[in-house]
């Protein structure tokens, strides 16, 4: 059984000193049994420097091996086998801050106003979104951090104005709200496996990853499989595999399908067409897309606003987090919206309504979440529906301590 390399409970590497002990040991063997090993010998210097090449040899090993292993990757090796069970990496967020500005009349489009932190020019905030004005002072514009992460800016420290025709003034009454670092390789590995926990049908795993490796495209696969002769809860019909893709092209994912589902068990789903197999035989295959359904939120939170970041910059932050957490058959839950708020500045209270038209966002079924199917998929819009019907509103109440 060997020592080092490849062993029977994985993979060992050899030590920096063992590595220059070898070689020592091969001269001594092989060249001369007179060679000086000291630390101050020739020999003994020299076997160090070729220790130290050989032991990145060993790395470069350890770290090919690792990369099979989703407990052991790291990086884009971690990506790509978790991309395979269909689960992605937290991209970084940004921060964002609520502005006082003072422009000239005109349009100033999103990214043409930067500030600095007074002291610390990197950490540099752009207006979110296209301003036009007639001139004056303009309170809870939304500017966002250049780079990506937790960038800080206390309240008062952006003043710094990159030169720009027509911008003459700006501060932030508010501390910005921290954006998120890019998820980190344990907390990414830990929920995976929480995702992917589930015991799932093998053909619908065979199907599932086949489909995940056809095409880099693909984002999101999850594949249902029904063996009763009846159309079942989710709604796939009876002795049949539904695949739910998002991204990726038509054909490939038809093709994938036919190579990895059971003979005699139909490929159903909204999306359809035909794939071929390696004997030339032709076969109706069909898959579905998730349906895009966007909700109608309505916050009110109970602020002091000294502190509070201003309506426009939370109504940006729950885009934001909608983007990065809501993927397919995830509802809404009021609960993960009001603890979001809640976590802001100056706010002591958050209620939240959720409703699928803006008439019923009063009604008190909108305190209840919003619930999107298997087939759905939440996708928060900060642009109106109607001019009197914005898909998101947010107002406050303004108050000094806790009711």
């Amino acid at each position: 059984m060997p020592t080092y390399g490849v062993t029977p409970t994985g993979f060992v590497r050899k030590p920096l000193q063992q590595i220059r002990q070898d070689i020592l040991q091969y001269w001594i063997d092989n060249v001369s049994v007179g060679i000086d090993t000291t630390e101050e010998g020739l020999e003994a210097q020299f076997a160090g420097a070729v220790a130290a090449e050989v032991d990145e040899v060993w790395a470069a090993q350890q770290a090919e091996y690792a990369s099979r292993d989703a407990s052991q990757a790291e990086g884009q090796a971690l990506d790509d086998l978790l991309r395979l069970k269909g689960v992605y990496r937290l991209a970084a967020t940004s921060s964002l801050v609520g502005m006082t500005v003072t422009l000239a009349s005109g349009t100033y489009p999103a990214g043409s106003l930067v500030v600095t932190v007074a002291g610390d020019t990197t950490a540099r905030f752009a207006n979110d979104a296209t301003i036009v004005t007639a001139g004056g002072t303009l309170t809870g514009q939304v500017f966002r951090a250049e780079t990506p992460g937790p960038v800080r800016a206390n309240a008062g420290s952006l003043t710094n104005i990159v030169p720009t025709v027509g911008f003459t003034a700006a501060t932030n009454p508010t501390d910005a709200v921290l954006g998120q670092a890019r998820e980190l390789d344990a907390d990414f590995w830990y929920r995976a496996e929480l995702e992917t926990a589930t015991t799932g049908s093998a053909t619908a795993d065979a199907v599932r990853s086949e489909i995940l490796a056809s095409d880099a495209a693909i984002r999101f696969c999850r594949v249902y499989v029904n063996d009763e002769p009846t159309t079942d809860a989710n709604g796939v019909l009876g002795n049949a595999v539904e695949a739910l893709v998002v991204g990726g092209a038509d054909q490939t994912i038809r093709d994938a399908i036919l190579r990895s589902k059971a003979g005699g068990i139909r490929a159903v789903g909204t999306t359809s067409g035909t794939a071929t197999d390696s004997q030339g035989n032709v076969y109706s295959v069909g898959f579905s897309r998730p349906t895009v359904v966007t909700p109608y939120v309505l916050v009110t939170a109970t602020a002091n606003e000294d502190l509070y970041p201003g309506d426009a910059m939370v109504k940006q932050l729950l885009v934001d987090w909608a983007d990065a957490n809501l993927t397919v058959g995830m509802d809404v839950v009021r609960a993960q919206l009001t603890r979001l708020v809640m976590e802001l500045p100056g706010v002591y209270d958050v209620e939240v309504r959720l409703a699928s038209t803006y008439g019923a966002l009063p009604s008190p079924g909108a305190l209840s979440n919003f619930f999107v199917g298997v087939r759905g998929q939440a996708d928060f819009d900060s642009g109106p529906a109607l001019p009197a019907d914005p898909y998101i509103t947010v107002n406050h109440v303004a108050a000094t301590g806790p009711a």
